[in-house]
């Protein structure tokens, strides 16, 4: 979520020159606002400012006008005066390094400061200059908490981390900025002629030596070798002064004697003004030799360095809505501690990228246990969406994070406020990302900040084997909290107390996230289970497990059931352009691969299948315009993974190969350099299959190894390392020690995939559904032998056979839709199949009147066509099932599309539903549907415009061919058609006209509908406006309303319309009044005599009124302050929204009356934290503060929960 003003934004990014600030720019996650088009910035102050968010910061980057101190010491002190928030200030850019015996600084090696030294400051004297060493004129140390992540980052491990992390931005900075920023290659090393290249870049194991004499076969350095050189990183003293140092003998000089690892300009300046670090790329060695050929890669380094650098750092400008039993405890912060750092909220990607959390997608629907009566018209529970949980789900099952504890309607009719509730997903759909996108958006106040002041998540993972018989929740707290603090206990025994409060337990939730993945623990036998129960019992829980790992029948009921699902459409799509918004070329590609394809449309909903794909994407991806099936799919993504691996993993010899040309070796050379990898991975995907394993602890994993050596099974050297290695597995343990990790694959599906290469039991299991998948991949991967197939699909056929006759057939066709229809070696054997199943759906047409197979999406399209030129009965029922089929082929619809045109005009009406459920048809189908909407029977007509009412966007041809139903006889028809170019965002204005003649309509849905399809059009002509304005007197409230909601879209309403509005706001029916005040608050700059309206309605009756009202008043630019005492009494009112919406309103305005400041002042004693937070936000915006309450601020001093700025 985007600040709302300058008050949001905790970290400065100060650049000198606009190389430096270009590198910066170009690696921000979203760039808000350039040069205060948006936030702007204090009157007076020069600087020019870009704003955006690198990964949970939201950052400021300031541009100096100038290099040098006195430039940079000027431009923070501006900085620090427009954004008065910063928490730390990174100065980055390029440097001269100084290479030495401890630190072998090469050119574009980054430095990074704990501590700086002004190198220019001081006397000069005739025998010398003598630097000033009074500790009144030295730079202060870093504060304590830079400090104590600088040591953290010196160990060997994070710093490793930390320089991956940094190649991996410098990566994208060269991919988006081009040429100009890559690595410029040893040979244009001042220093390279005295050094020796073979000794220098063998630091990095990874690189091989490309001087020209070992780049043999080559005449030339590649691009792909001079990009591959990682930089290294040094933490140590700067050197900072108003001159550019170019003396080899000085810098010798001054750098032996302070132990100086690096020379700049920029950084003492900004020093002094807040909490800061330099980060500085090298692009020379500070002597005569200087020269501008590095600086371009060096400032690149830089940039990519501090990104990386963020990761690490914590978020804390806002304060975590904890309470603690002890006003002092130091509890809460060490909470917030333990959440942000580490990782532990972090997303990866399979690239190394990590996922944003503003394109975290999660989507959750309702389990619902349907009754045998409700079975009509069902989507089939076999197909293979629904198997993997991408299924579209309707509207009113889905349920959204924020909404999760809202009062329901249960199926019974009866109403719950949820508190219990559990989370149910397949191994690998997101349980654990749901869980730290709760824990994000609740620290970031984004998330049920009303319900709770604690949120406690659990992996549960962490506790397996921990307990004994004296174990206990403090216990518990400890070991995951606090467990390397010297105060730990007491931390966690403090937050023992505040659980156990009687008032702060029915504020806090507890998140337990793999409920499966403890099962064993449920022995009564084990001191485990009553420490469960007790965390089980909790009033407010939310509890994440897979289906099959879970037995209700241990557990108190819950008031919701959910499952996760798979993304939609738009977010796909959204997904796609976001992973490769710097590659238009590549993200277009991969949204016509997807939209091409059906069954990929299903598959990428999974969430590591979409980020798999996008990964994988390049020209070589699945070439041609072969038949795509699911096994190809995963055949192409698993070959791209493995391509990944190969340098990772390093098996048996590569024989020189470098990354450039693995990404262009063959792939029957990647699967033979990969084969004893991919033999083993096999192996353990079957074994854990055929044991119920998804999460491979380390005994699971050494059984394996075990079992493979008795076989005689070829296994790679240090078979452990390698799984852990690999792309395909993942583990959400990386807290924990090693012996102690479990590691799964990506997906289930693709352990299934994996599987299925490795199979012996297919009699006994083959109408077991939990092998499901497995089939449907052996029949795709044993196409590739024109026999094998052939004898699969027989042996499918063979005894036993299931003697219902579903579960068969379902199963034949699910295994025939992998394999591609033109393959020879299958021919006979489908056309047997096929027929079998035409007879079932006939069988199912005469005596069922519905045809349950054909309802999945794997049924062959030609089936469903013959059944559709059967007779008009049949015709029907077939179209009716077809309804539940969200995706079809391009053939079957244009099948479709001919049966609009039957003299049937049931047939019509069905057909038009069935393409109704399609989000995106053809041009060509959408005009035959138009012609519809001009059909004699009006059941149709109203049909075929709610299908179109199904399509995003309309061509014009075909809206206006809608508009004329606005005038049909029928008004269900009118109100069908209304609705439908309601969906339409633009409309042209002669439809708006007709649309606003309906506005006087005899049926009152009809004019409900149009005042909300006119209401959803962002520029409404002048003619229309005062129609709307002039319905503002309508009889009917709702009306009112959707008028008022229409005008309210609007960016500037004439004066005319805003005194109309002004007068509902004194309407005797409340919700009207409440919608006139959020539609005039809308308007940036309302009247004077309209604001003091709007402000008589701060003493309305109606709670909601006076929320809308205050909120209307805080979005003005200017508010005048004409009513202290209405604004007082507001500060005062019971309800806590109205409290908060009163302080934010009155933070608008810089210069308050001290009567307001007063009563501001004593919120700052609310019950409420963000009552608390506001009243403090708003005092801090005063320009003039008289501190005239220090009873209040000394209170305020011990409330760990709340940070204050004031400026006096």
């Amino acid at each position: 979520m985007r600040p709302q003003n300058r008050n949001g934004f905790e970290i400065a990014i100060v650049c000198a020159l606009t190389l430096e600030a270009d590198t910066v720019e170009s690696l921000l996650d979203e760039r808000y606002d350039k040069f205060g088009q948006v936030y702007g910035k204090q009157l007076g102050d020069p600087n020019a400012y870009i704003t955006g968010r690198i990964g949970q910061h939201h950052v400021v980057i300031c541009i100096l006008p100038g290099m040098g101190k006195a430039s940079a010491a000027s431009a923070a002190a501006s900085l620090r005066f427009s954004y008065t928030r910063i928490q730390l200030a990174l100065v980055v850019g390029i440097c001269g390094g100084f290479p030495s015996r401890d630190a072998d600084i090469r050119l574009g090696d980054i430095i990074i400061s704990d501590s700086v030294i002004q190198y220019d400051l001081g006397r000069q004297y005739p025998d010398g200059f003598q630097r000033k060493c009074d500790v009144k004129d030295i730079l202060g140390r870093p504060s304590q908490e830079i400090r104590a992540l600088l040591n953290g980052l010196k160990g060997h491990t994070t710093r490793q981390e930390l320089q991956n992390r940094t190649y991996h931005h410098l990566r994208t900075v060269q991919l988006k900025l081009g040429r100009k920023w890559k690595y410029p290659g040893i040979e244009h090393d001042a220093r390279s002629a005295d050094l020796n290249c073979h000794g220098y870049y063998l630091r990095d194991a990874e690189v091989k030596c490309i001087c020209f004499e070992c780049n043999s076969g080559s005449d030339s350095i590649s691009d792909d070798t001079l990009e591959a050189v990682k930089p290294c990183i040094y933490t140590g003293t700067i050197a900072s002064a108003d001159t550019v140092m170019k003396s080899g003998e000085h810098r010798n000089q001054i750098a032996q004697e302070e132990g100086v690892l690096g020379f700049e300009m920029e950084g003492a300046g900004v020093w002094d003004n807040f909490p800061c670090i330099i980060i500085k790329g090298v692009c020379d060695y500070a002597d005569v030799q200087k020269n501008k050929i590095w600086q371009d890669y060096a400032a690149a380094t830089a940039a990519s360095g501090a990104k990386a650098f963020l990761e690490y750092w914590p978020r804390h400008s806002e304060p975590l809505s904890f309470i603690s039993r002890s006003p002092r405890s130091k509890m809460p912060d060490h909470l917030r501690h333990y959440y942000t750092t580490a990782g532990r909220l972090h997303i990866q990607r399979i690239s190394g990228e990590l996922l944003p959390m503003d394109q975290c997608y999660i989507n959750l629907a309702i389990v619902e246990h349907i009754a045998k009566t409700d079975s009509a018209r069902q989507s089939s529970p076999f197909s293979l969406f629904e198997r993997l949980k991408v299924r579209t789900v309707s509207q009113e099952k889905q349920v959204s994070l924020p909404r999760l504890f809202e009062p329901r309607k249960r199926s019974d009719g009866t109403s719950i406020t949820p508190k219990r509730i559990l989370v149910q997903g397949r191994a690998g759909i997101g349980k654990t990302t749901l869980c730290k996108k709760i824990v994000n958006d609740f620290l970031r106040h984004e998330l049920w900040e009303q319900l709770f002041d604690l949120l406690l998540w659990i992996p549960l993972r962490r506790l397996k084997g921990k307990a004994h018989a004296e174990y206990t929740l403090v216990n518990v707290f400890h070991h995951i909290y606090f467990p390397e603090l010297e105060d730990g206990r007491d931390l966690a025994r403090d937050l023992w107390e505040t659980v156990q409060d009687p008032i702060q337990k029915t504020r806090t939730l507890f998140v337990l996230d793999g409920l499966d993945e403890i099962s064993q623990e449920w022995d009564p036998e084990t001191p485990m289970r009553n420490i469960l129960v007790r965390l089980l019992d909790h009033p407010q829980v939310i509890i994440t497990s897979r289906p099959y790992g879970l037995n209700l029948g241990r557990l108190e009921s819950f008031d919701l059931e959910l499952e996760t699902v798979g993304f939609n459409v738009d977010q796909v799509e959204a997904y796609i352009a976001n992973t490769v918004k710097h590659d238009l070329i590549k993200a277009d590609g991969i949204l016509a691969f997807v939209r091409s394809h059906t069954l990929i449309q299903g598959l990428v909903r999974i969430p590591v299948q979409l980020d798999a794909l996008c990964y994988s994407w390049g020209r070589s991806f699945m070439p041609g315009s072969e038949s795509k099936t699911m096994t190809t799919l995963y055949q192409a993504i698993t070959l791209k993974l493995w391509q990944k691996d190969v340098l990772q993993l390093e098996p048996g010899d590569l024989k020189g190969l470098t990354e450039y040309k693995i990404q262009h070796l063959p792939d029957s050379e990647i699967t033979k350099l990969m084969s004893d990898e991919r033999e083993l991975l096999e192996s353990i995907a079957f074994i854990g299959l055929c044991n119920d394993i998804i999460e491979f602890s380390d005994t699971d994993r050494h059984r394996v190894y075990d079992c493979l050596k008795q076989q005689r099974s070829r296994l790679p050297c240090e078979a452990d390392t390698t799984l852990k290695r690999s792309s395909f597995l993942h583990t959400s343990d990386k807290e924990v020690i090693e012996q102690d990790r479990s590691y799964h694959f990506l997906h289930l599906t693709f352990q299934e995939f994996f599987a299925a290469c490795y199979f012996e039991f297919l009699q006994q299991n083959k109408y077991n559904s939990r092998y499901d998948i497995l089939w449907r991949f052996t029949a795709g991967l044993l196409q590739v032998d024109e026999g094998s197939v052939q004898a699969f699909l027989q042996e499918l056929e063979a005894e036993p056979r299931d003697l219902l006759g579903p579960v068969h057939q379902r199963l034949l066709m699910h295994c025939l839709s992998e394999v591609i229809p033109d393959q020879e070696g299958a021919l006979n054997c489908r056309a047997k199949i096929e027929e079998h199943l035409s007879q079932w759906l006939q069988f199912e047409c005469d005596y069922l009147q519905s045809i349950w197979l054909g309802r999945e999406s794997e049924c062959p399209d030609h089936l469903l066509e013959g059944l559709l030129h059967r007779p008009q009965g049949v015709k029907r029922e077939v179209l009716g099932d077809l309804r539940t089929r969200q995706n079809m082929s391009a053939r079957l619809l244009e099948t479709l599309a001919q049966l609009l045109k039957d003299n049937d005009w049931k047939v019509r009406y069905e057909a038009a539903a069935a393409l109704g459920q399609q989000s995106a048809l053809p041009t060509a189908i959408l005009e035959t549907l138009a012609q519809l909407l001009k059909d004699n029977n009006s059941i149709v007509r109203y049909e075929a415009a709610a299908a179109l009412g199904q399509q995003s966007v309309l061509p014009t041809v075909i809206l206006e061919t809608l508009a004329q139903l606005l005038k049909d006889n029928n008004w269900k028809v009118r109100y069908k058609a209304t609705a439908t170019l309601g969906q339409q965002s633009t409309l042209p204005i002669a439809i708006l006209e007709t649309l606003a003649q309906l506005l006087k309509d005899n049926n009152w849905k009809v004019r409900y509908e149009a005042a909300a399809a006119l209401g959803q059009q962002s520029a409404l002509p002048p003619a229309i406006l005062e129609t709307l304005a002039q319905l503002l007197k309508d009889d009917d409230s709702i009306i009112r309303s959707n008028i008022i909601a229409g005008l309210g879209q609007q960016s500037a309403l004439p004066t005319a319309i805003l005194e109309t509005l002004a007068q509902l706001l004194k309407d005797n029916d409340s919700i009207v009044r409440s919608d006139a005040a959020a539609a005039l608050g809308r308007q940036s700059a309302l009247p004077p005599a309209i604001l003091e309206t709007l402000a008589q309605l701060l003493k309305d009756n109606d709670l909601i009124v006076r929320i809308e009202a205050a909120a209307a008043l805080g979005q003005q630019s200017a508010l005048p302050i004409a009513y202290p005492e209405t604004l007082a009494q507001l500060l005062k009112d019971d309800n806590l929204t109205v409290r908060i919406e009163a302080a934010t309103t009155l933070g608008q305005s810089s210069a308050l009356p001290p009567a307001i400041l007063e009563t501001l002042a004593q919120l700052l004693k609310d019950n409420d934290l963000i009552v608390r937070i506001e009243a403090a936000a708003a005092l801090g915006q005063q320009s003039a503060l008289p501190i005239a309450y220090p009873e209040t601020l000394a209170q305020l001093l011990k409330d760990d929960n709340l940070t204050l700025f004031l400026k006096h």
